[in-house]
Formats: C-alpha cells, structure tokens, sequence
C-alpha cells in the first residue's frame, strides 16, 4: 500500500524487527561477509568496524559513511543511531530494505522515503529516479540525507551513485566517489549496470 508524501507502508508481519532483532543483525552481517570474505585484510576489517560500531552505537562511523557533506551511505541504525544521526545534522532517510521498515520500527524521521528493494537485487528505474528527486529536493533545501540498506554495500551505495550521475558525474566517478569513503561496498553486476542505464536515461532527457 503507498501513501502521500513518498511514504510507503508495508504490512508489519513481513518485517524481521517484529520477529527477530537477533535474526536481522544476522541478515545485516552476512550481507557484509559474504563480499568481503575474498577481499584484502584491510578491506575487510574496515567493513567488519563499520559493522560493529552501528552493532554497538546504532550509528555508522562517519568517515565510513559520509559521501558528501550532505549526503551519507551506511547500513541499518538503531534507535540510539537515530539519535546520533540527528545530532550529526541528518534530516531525512531513505531506506532500500525490502526486509525491514524503519517507520515501522518506530526509527524513522518525518522526512523518510521507503524503497523496498530484495537485496542484491537493482533497484528499478523508477525507483532510482524517485529516490535521486527525493535526495536532491532535501540537499537542496538545506538538509541531509542517510541512505541505508542492510550492510550499506549493495543497495544504498546504487542508489547514491544514481544520486551523484544525475547531478552530472559519470558512473564511473559516482562508485569511486563512494569507494573512497566505503572501500568495502560490493554492488552487484546487475547494480553497476542499472547505473549505466539510469546516466543513459538521464543524459538523453537532458538532450531532449
């Protein structure tokens, strides 16, 4: 069921909060395990540190989130995260989990944007160019955004980088501008060239 004001409901029961936390923590660290298990010891324990601390804090570290100033890309919060998050200047969240509803969880702030995507999956065109508006309209007003999925390796850092490539930056230069803060992202095949086609889609409505 969809709402107004880009809010989007979904039943409670399908949500792991309301069976389990135990259960989504697990979700959220074999999200992160499973794409760096083959990566470089570095690569890999910067992931597992950016892991614990939304484990342990509720909130990411920044310097593993922080894109742009006004734009950072991480993982699930809590609700002590929550808190941290507002006090680091964050007005505003849109969230790709599929599996889990922030609003529902009673974490969500009155700016919030729902975009279930089933994880390792590509978020549609449209959700992209629904998310990238939504993201752009709150920078432009002044605020901050936090995009989250499980891990913050797949799904949010896609749909920053369709933020970034509808602002003018090649895809190319959107993931590696997303790499330098978040080394440990993995997005999938199908990911990168969703981004492909959204620049695509975007170059050729700005030349029209």
């Amino acid at each position: 069921m969809t709402t107004n004001d880009n809010k989007q409901i979904i039943a409670p029961e399908k949500h792991l909060e309301r069976k389990n936390p135990i259960l989504d923590l697990w979700k959220q660290f074999k999200s992160l395990l499973y794409g760096i298990i083959a990566r470089d010891p570095r690569t890999a324990t910067l992931g597992l540190l950016d892991f614990l601390a939304r484990t342990l804090r509720g909130a990411p570290i920044a310097r593993f989130s922080r894109v742009t100033d006004r734009l950072l890309v991480s993982g699930q919060y809590g609700k002590r995260g929550w808190r941290r998050l507002q006090e680091e200047g964050v007005t505003a969240v849109v969230n790709l989990r599929d599996e889990y509803d922030d609003r529902a969880a009673g974490i969500a702030p009155k700016t919030y944007l729902y975009l279930p995507i089933i994880d390792n999956t590509p978020p549609t065109m449209e959700q992209l160019k629904k998310g990238a508006d939504f993201i752009g309209k709150e920078i432009d007003a002044g605020g901050k955004v936090y995009i989250h999925c499980a891990a913050g390796v797949g799904r949010a850092p896609t749909m920053a980088a369709a933020y970034l490539v509808q602002n003018g930056m090649p895809p190319h230069d959107a993931w590696n501008t997303i790499r330098r803060v978040r080394p440990f992202i993995r997005p999938t095949p199908a990911q990168v060239a969703q981004i492909e086609a959204f620049a695509a889609q975007s170059q050729a409505k700005t030349q029209a």
